[in-house]
């Protein structure tokens, strides 16, 4: 096996070299380590920041289309629907911003469900209007128009005729159409049958000339078949202002509920990029310790080789100085 005589400058040399390797390898690993992990949790604060952000933006964005559905109940203005539908759009935007952002498939399936549910106010709006608008949004349009413009033209005829019993018949079948529209029970249009029953027996027995008891029979149809659609219009209307209610508090629900859930996400990468950067610190003081006492036990070997070296060349100066040649020369360098 061959040997390696090394002068006392090339140890010394070598075993500074071996630290100073040590110790800067092992920094610049665990410096480089650290950094790509502190990198990457970053990364996931940083896109937990700003879907929380954007979560809190489609939070604003569908009470407000809440605020709009509201609006529109209680004024029937058309406007207050479209602004509806313009929040909830907003919504949907900033919540597939946040899919898009999010690497968690759980939290991703939250924020999808939401989407869906929005989706489905923003048809129950449309259809709330197109009922309301089909309904009448004022006394004078839609079905409610149609009843109105009948109800009229037969009181007008009526008016006309000097009739009291006619038009006491027709006093009390507004009656039970008031009372229908006030507490929507259809006892009340069984009622106004019953009159329509009633003043086509009355005018059976007047002396009328077919072409007015035509007329006064048509008339009083007309109003009974728009207050039977203007029934089924209100029905319709009920059906979805009840739909877009229930919507519009499961889509709230299911809006809040990832939004707090990404606050709290966003606490949790906080803690955890802190004890991440916290344990990465701790592995390279612990590399650096590792590399420290590798160096310490490379510079105690080399000392006590170069103590060694220095003992034979003591031993053999005293024994040339007592006149004793006859050892083997000792290995001298070049430098």
């Amino acid at each position: 096996m061959p040997k390696f005589n090394l002068t006392l400058r090339q140890r010394l040399f070598a075993g500074s070299g071996l630290l100073a390797a040590l110790t800067v390898g092992a920094s610049l690993f665990g410096l480089s380590t650290s950094n790509r992990i502190a990198a990457a949790f970053d990364d996931m604060l940083d896109r937990t920041v700003a879907s929380a952000d954007l979560a809190n933006g489609a939070m604003l964005h569908t009470q407000s289309a809440a605020s709009q559905q509201r609006e529109f109940l209680l004024h029937r203005d058309l406007g207050a629907i479209e602004q509806m539908q313009a929040e909830l759009a907003s919504a949907k935007q900033a919540m597939s911003r946040i899919s898009a952002l999010m690497q968690d498939p759980a939290r991703v399936a939250e924020v999808n469900q939401a989407v869906k549910l929005a989706d489905s106010l923003s048809e129950a709006g449309a259809n709330l209007a197109s009922a309301y608008e089909r309904r009448g949004l004022t006394h004078e349009q839609g079905l409610e128009g149609n009843l109105r413009a009948a109800v009229h033209a037969l009181e007008e005829d009526l008016k006309a005729s000097n009739s009291d019993s006619l038009s006491v018949l027709m006093l009390m079948a507004r009656r039970h159409e008031k009372d229908y529209l006030l507490r929507g029970d259809r006892k009340y249009l069984d009622r106004v049958d019953a009159r329509l029953a009633e003043f086509a027996e009355a005018t059976s027995q007047m002396d009328l000339d077919a072409e007015t008891r035509d007329r006064w029979n048509g008339h009083w149809k007309t109003y009974r078949d728009s207050l039977a659609s203007l029934v089924d219009a209100e029905e319709e209307v009920a059906q979805f202002t009840a739909q877009a209610n229930e919507l519009s508090q499961a889509t709230l629900s299911a809006v809040a509920s990832f939004r707090d859930a990404l606050a709290h996400d966003v606490a949790t990468a906080r803690e955890g990029v802190g004890e991440t950067r916290a344990a990465a610190t701790s592995a390279l003081l612990t590399l650096l310790g590792v590399a420290v006492a590798i160096a310490v036990v490379t510079t105690l070997l080399t000392v006590r080789g170069v103590v060694k070296s220095i003992r034979v060349i003591s031993q053999r100066a005293e024994s040339i100085a007592e006149g004793d040649l006859s050892g083997d020369a000792l290995p001298v360098g070049t430098s």
